[in-house]
């Protein structure tokens, strides 16, 4: 008998659905394409463990998962996850969906001090298993799963329950509960969006000189995105970054010239004309790029930002946390460039209120002096 059980009907899911709802808590697990073998970032499959059972949902052959959904936005029901951050975003992306209740035993790790945070070394540290890593890569949206993929993905739940357990007790011990909590709740509300990946996104592209290249480069990427969605293949494999930054700056003259175009997918010179047309009609685009100005209202000064950082190691070490923990770079920014720390939680505003009283009239200070802009 199999560890575990593969969901892949809408039944099936309702009716694993009505035993999850009577569990306390449940560990969860993504694996999904994110423009790596196919065109999109999409779910794959969902791996969920509980009461020492084990399920493998098949997203990709349930159109309507909404008794999943549900269960984690269900506040009753504590939803353990390994790292939230890209969990949480393609699951607003695809589903609009926000687990509530959680507990990230990777936020756990950090507030324990653990330096080396990824699941398969935690799992060969607390319970000596080996996570192999040929799957790491593995295309998650090719059909039929083997047996083999579907062990390697049911394993990165089954401990996750323990091992919240044990971090809850050691977080107990060391009194630092309250502050993981704190984290979770904040994650709850934090909003978790994934952009959609602009030409201005694109490593390069500052360094296209005119207006001309920036709209034929501009044109070009959609052209691009249009071909990698026909083809089903990540965007990259159509053409290159490098190489559409060069085909910017000095595009082929006609369909024929993309036609005779190497080091391309197969599509491009298939698409030939189309690819021309962009190029031509590149004078017709209007760029509308995402805001790239800083979030903070000035510039924060160095001196500042490395007596913050000094200062929010010396705390981190003594009360073993890493140290972003703490504060993130973000933060010691912020605070640095004279912000309110009212966006800190609770418990790091009581370990910084020392630390943040000098800051506060270091930055008033250079506001007077003029040397904060």
């Amino acid at each position: 008998m199999k560890p575990y059980r593969l969901i892949e009907t809408e039944e099936e899911l309702r009716k694993t659905a009505d035993e999850w709802r009577k569990l306390k808590e449940l560990a969860i697990d993504i694996e999904c394409e994110n423009n790596l073998h196919h065109y999109g970032i999409f779910i794959s499959i969902i791996q969920v463990s509980g009461d020492g059972k084990n399920w493998v949902v098949d997203i990709m052959k349930i159109d309507k998962p909404k008794p999943l959904l549900e269960i984690l936005e269900d506040r009753g029901i504590v939803k353990i996850f390994h790292d939230v951050s890209f969990d949480f975003r393609i699951l607003k992306k695809q589903f609009g969906c926000q687990p509530k209740n959680i507990f990230d035993t990777q936020i756990a790790a950090h507030m324990l001090g653990i330096s080396k945070v990824g699941l398969g070394h935690i799992l060969q540290e607390e319970f000596g298993v080996k996570k192999e890593e040929k799957f790491q890569k593995a295309d998650w949206a090719k059909r039929p799963l083997s047996d083999e993929m579907l062990d390697y993905a049911y394993k990165d739940t089954s401990y996750l329950i323990a091992l919240k357990r044990r971090f809850e007790e050691k977080l107990k011990e060391q009194g630092k509960l309250e502050w993981a909590q704190q984290h979770f709740k904040a994650i709850e509300k934090k909003g978790f969006d994934m952009p959609d990946y602009q030409p201005s996104d694109v490593k390069g592209y500052g360094n296209l000189e005119s207006e001309k290249e920036r709209r034929v480069f501009h044109s070009l990427f959609y052209q691009r995105d249009r071909a990698a969605k026909a083809a089903n293949r990540p965007f990259y494999y159509i053409i290159s970054n490098k190489a559409l930054l060069r085909l910017a700056q000095n595009p082929p003259k006609s369909a024929e010239e993309w036609q005779k175009m190497r080091g391309v997918h197969p599509i491009v010179r298939k698409w030939s004309r189309y690819f021309d047309l962009a190029v031509k009609k590149a004078g017709n685009v209007k760029i509308t790029e995402r805001d790239k100005k800083s979030r903070l209202p000035a510039s924060p000064s160095k001196k500042l930002v490395d007596d913050l950082k000094k200062k929010r190691n010396e705390i981190a070490k003594k009360h073993g946390i890493t140290p972003f923990m703490l504060l993130s770079t973000e933060d010691v920014d912020r605070l640095s460039s004279g912000e309110s720390p009212d966006f800190l939680l609770d418990w790091q505003r009581e370990m910084l209120s020392g630390v943040l009283k000098k800051n506060k009239k270091q930055a008033f200070s250079l506001k007077n002096q003029k040397l904060y802009k």
